[in-house]
């Protein structure tokens, strides 16, 4: 079982807080980074979610740059070896919360 404590959420956030930085060093500011065990629902296999919050252009956002190719060894370090599901989230959609019913 997949277990995210805090020291394993900042790890993955400082991995992937660099992996965005070099690619986009003027751009966009990130973060919060929240990272999350999620459960498949067809399979249930236990996979890494790392949402990523950014203030920019979205339009700025690379569709063919692959995050995952970038933090992968740096993930491997930390003794992730499974395929994480990422997503951008843009900081005005964050602050407002989810919707309301």
């Amino acid at each position: 079982m997949l277990t995210v404590t805090a020291e394993l959420a900042k790890q993955v956030e400082n991995i992937t807080l660099a992996a965005l930085y070099e690619k986009y060093p003027e751009d966009f500011v990130f973060g919060p980074i929240v990272v999350t065990r999620e459960t498949d629902y067809v399979d249930g296999e236990e996979y890494l979610e790392i949402r990523v919050v950014f203030d920019g252009d979205y339009k700025k956002l690379d569709p063919k740059w692959s995050l995952f190719r970038h933090i992968q060894p740096g993930l491997l370090e930390i003794g992730l070896d499974g395929l994480p599901s990422w997503l951008y989230c843009e900081k005005s959609e964050w602050e407002a919360g989810p919707p309301s019913d």
